[in-house]
Order: structure tokens, then C-alpha cells, then sequence
């Protein structure tokens, strides 16, 4: 947590990431509780993603939050495969109890006062 790796402050959410991701996802279509089984990205990159039902969803873009098992255990058939650094890297990795992520906006889009600053030289945690 206390490392130089990264610039700018270091933030909690107070009330859970989902004050994150509902603000990102605000005009999105997002789809939970629906396994996937494939995703083919055809040559003008328009994506297709198949549920374990049959359905079928098309969008431009699509976010893949698959846990790292699943991704191990290739549950999810990409078209193309992903590369090769990627399936390396999912090979290589394990679970771990603690994860740490980052991410960089821009821009600030959200309210200042929802969220907690922690300045990492001055922090404890």
C-alpha cells in the first residue's frame, strides 16, 4: 500500500466500490448473473458475447470481469484468443488474499465529498 509506485493520492471508499462503478455504469447496459461462454470480436471490432443460455449481446466494447479461475480454466472462449502476453500472464498468476487496484481518470467526475483522501506519507494504513 505505501510504495512510490504510483503519483497522486491514495482514496477509500467509505460506503464500498459501488460508488464507483454505479457512476461509471450510469448509461451502460450491464448484464450480472449471466455466464459467458464466448466473446468473438469480428474484424470491424464489434464484439459478441454468448451466455451460457444462448443469448446473444453486441456492443462495441465489453468489459470482462471474469475471476482469474475462470480465465485459468478457459470456461470463456475468446475469438480471437487472447494474446499471448495476456494468456502468460493468466497462466503465471495465483490467488491471493489481497488485491490492490488503480485506476487513472482524466478527470474527476465524482464528488469530492464522497470520497476519503489518505495521504500515503502520512498515513498508517
Amino acid at each position: 500500500w505505501k510504495d512510490d509506485s504510483f503519483e497522486g493520492g491514495s482514496y477509500m471508499l467509505p460506503n464500498g466500490y459501488s460508488e464507483l462503478t454505479d457512476t461509471l455504469a450510469a448509461d451502460l447496459s450491464i448484464r450480472l448473473q449471466t455466464p459467458v461462454t464466448s466473446i468473438d470480436t469480428d474484424q470491424r471490432g464489434i464484439v459478441e458475447v454468448r451466455s451460457d443460455t444462448d443469448e446473444t449481446f453486441t456492443a462495441k466494447k465489453v468489459i470482462v470481469t471474469a475471476s482469474l479461475g475462470v480465465l485459468k480454466s478457459s470456461t470463456i472462449i475468446f475469438n480471437p484468443p487472447l494474446p499471448k502476453k495476456t494468456q502468460h500472464a493468466i497462466s503465471r498468476m495465483r490467488m491471493g488474499s489481497l488485491e490492490k487496484i488503480v485506476l487513472f481518470f482524466g478527470e474527476n467526475f465524482w464528488s469530492e465529498a464522497s470520497f476519503l483522501y489518505l495521504d500515503n506519507k502520512n498515513s498508517n494504513i
